[in-house]
């Protein structure tokens, strides 16, 4: 990898970035898309910037997002997800531990992650957070909520409603990703209602 991109080394460690796949050991893993004016391919526009800060014209698989947000959560630090956590024989009392593959040791400044952390901690917390509805006093969940218009050529527009988040928000210990593809519109589509 060192030799195809350098300048994502960065004290021998290398520094994925959002829309670099994962690598996952499995098949199929989505390709991210994240408009660049930098890459010439009918992506950036007049008002990609602006799509992009409500998530249109941007394309990440679940697991990516969460990733990213396990990032959040691990102070900076993202790491590969792991669909093994160790290896063990019958009747073998060895264990062989899996590495933690760190895919980037820094995903912004302190100063950006602590206001991140705090953001996603006060749509929870707050009276006026997205997520306040599922509040809870007896431990922090930090998250984002999303809600998304899809099938605008149909005669009825659909949604996907999605929560992303991690819990407890001081020491971290489990993060979730919840995608829900055209609910029960009477029941509620939003993505704090949902998902």
């Amino acid at each position: 990898a060192y030799k195809e991109n350098p300048s994502k080394f960065i004290d021998g460690l290398y520094s994925m970035s959002l829309n670099d796949s994962l690598g996952l050991p499995i098949v199929g893993e989505g390709k991210a898309v994240i408009p660049d004016p930098r890459i010439k391919n009918n992506r950036w526009s007049g008002i990609a910037l602006q799509w992009m800060a409500y998530g249109y014209g941007v394309s990440l698989t679940p697991l990516q997002t969460l990733t990213f947000y396990n990032g959040i959560a691990n102070n900076g630090v993202m790491v590969k997800p792991r669909f093994v956590d160790q290896i063990r024989s019958l009747g073998d009392v060895k264990n062989q531990k899996l590495p933690v593959e760190v895919l980037n040791a820094s995903i912004c400044s302190e100063e950006t992650l602590s206001k991140v952390q705090a953001l996603l901690k006060g749509a929870v917390e707050k009276p006026w957070g997205t997520a306040r509805n599922i509040y809870n006093p007896e431990f922090a969940v930090s998250g984002k909520t999303g809600t998304c218009q899809v099938d605008y050529t149909k005669d009825e527009v659909q949604y996907v409603s999605s929560f992303v988040g991690y819990f407890p928000s001081e020491k971290p210990k489990y993060s979730c990703r919840d995608v829900v593809h055209s609910s029960n519109k009477r029941k509620g589509y939003y993505g704090n209602r949902v998902a």
